[in-house]
């Protein structure tokens, strides 16, 4: 995890209410959808409310740290992959 990449996901876990997972399980289970084509994330984070998306997503352009959204992660594309890593 790069230095801004850091700040970000500390600035982030202190809002109240953040769930910001950067565990190994955590961020594997999210490294790939239905294809199974696997990049690893330095951080899961999982909103809770809409309003919990758009501070994430500030601070992410904040430190220029790539966002990948991802629902269910079935699709069979890689679009849920975080191929930039982030």
């Amino acid at each position: 995890m790069n230095s801004s990449h850091a700040l970000a996901t500390r600035q982030l876990k202190r809002r109240p209410g953040a769930r910001v997972d950067i565990s190994a399980k955590g961020c594997w289970a999210a490294s790939f959808d239905s294809s199974k084509i696997s990049f690893l994330p330095v951080a899961v984070i999982t909103a809770q409310t809409e309003k919990d998306i758009g501070p994430a997503l500030m601070l992410a352009n904040k430190h220029r740290v790539p966002v990948t959204v991802r629902g269910r992660g079935t699709t069979l594309m890689g679009s849920a992959a975080p191929v930039r890593g982030g």
